[in-house]
């Protein structure tokens, strides 16, 4: 029988692609967990909403609880575009609970991964950011989406891959399996892309990650182009943020796996496994935090 005097924890992982939703009670012990749509309040902020509320609905449906018995319980939220977004407040006044705590995914990730120990977190998936924490000092590259950052993310690659094809196109450069693949996408017509370029996501464009990991597998040498000038990239920014000097290196995401063989072996050395997820992370600073301010 739960005890009333101890609130359930609800900790949402909303991220560009997904949103997670766990509800566990303060000991740790998972209830349930369910996972929705796309939850970045910065790009579809009606969205995101709707994927969290849905997320959260379903969690306490499949714990067995009714959400009208939640007014006790307590709920954290680490959302893609938290910081950028001025509508925050909204959601924070449609959420009907104890406790409302709500921070970035970065800042959930950073707390997930190191807890209070220095490091630096190298987060890669449709988009891409990277935290250093050291001595106490918090620093941060990327985060700022597509059009401003993201740089080695699976965004990022698609979007290097339609410019590669454009490219070819006007004769410029030289094509291959993938190229050709790629464009066959869209009937072999390069209007077609265009115009998909014109509308496509974050979430569109790393699309492509897929393809071009499994050309680069097979030697591709456009692939390989992209992938060599992604993990040059990943490079300087671990440089920058003093990776080696802190020996600890977490990578996560969707492209992790995939970009740690192919680091120098002095990174290959630091790596380390994240001591916990974006859900450790927000339920621990839900834990801790009071006032619910973002």
């Amino acid at each position: 029988m739960h005890d009333v005097d101890s609130p359930f924890v609800i900790a949402v992982d909303g991220g560009g692609t997904k949103c997670i939703v766990r509800l566990s009670d303060q000991s740790g012990r998972v209830l349930s967990q369910v996972q929705t749509g796309s939850a970045n309040v910065a790009t579809n902020f009606e969205v995101a909403r709707q994927n969290v509320m849905e997320g959260i609905s379903q969690a306490y449906a499949e714990a067995g609880r009714a959400l009208n018995q939640s007014k006790g319980d307590i709920i954290g939220l680490a959302l893609a575009g938290a910081e950028s977004s001025d509508r925050v407040g909204e959601l924070r006044e449609s959420l009907n609970f104890a406790q409302v705590v709500i921070c970035s995914d970065l800042e959930a990730t950073l707390k997930g991964a190191l807890g209070d120990e220095d490091g630096v977190v190298a987060s890669i998936g449709t988009g891409s950011f990277f935290l250093s924490q050291q001595n106490g000092v918090y620093q941060r590259v990327g985060g700022w989406g597509l059009f401003l950052s993201d740089d080695c993310s699976g965004a990022a690659l698609g979007k290097a891959l339609m410019r590669y094809v454009a490219n070819v196109h006007d004769g410029m450069l030289p094509s291959s399996p993938l190229v050709d693949e790629t464009l066959a996408k869209f009937d072999s017509q390069i209007r077609k892309l265009v115009n998909f370029s014109l509308q496509a996501s974050p979430k569109d464009c790393a699309e492509f990650a897929s393809d071009i990991v499994s050309a680069y597998q097979k030697g591709d040498p456009v692939a390989r182009q992209l992938v060599c000038s992604s993990v040059s990239r990943l490079v300087e920014i671990l440089e920058f943020l003093n990776a080696q000097k802190t020996g600890n290196l977490c990578m996560n995401g969707g492209l992790a796996a995939f970009y740690q063989p192919l680091m120098p072996e002095s990174y290959q050395a630091i790596f380390a496994e994240p001591k916990g997820n974006v859900l450790d992370g927000i339920t621990s600073i839900t834990l801790n935090t009071s006032t619910g301010a973002l």
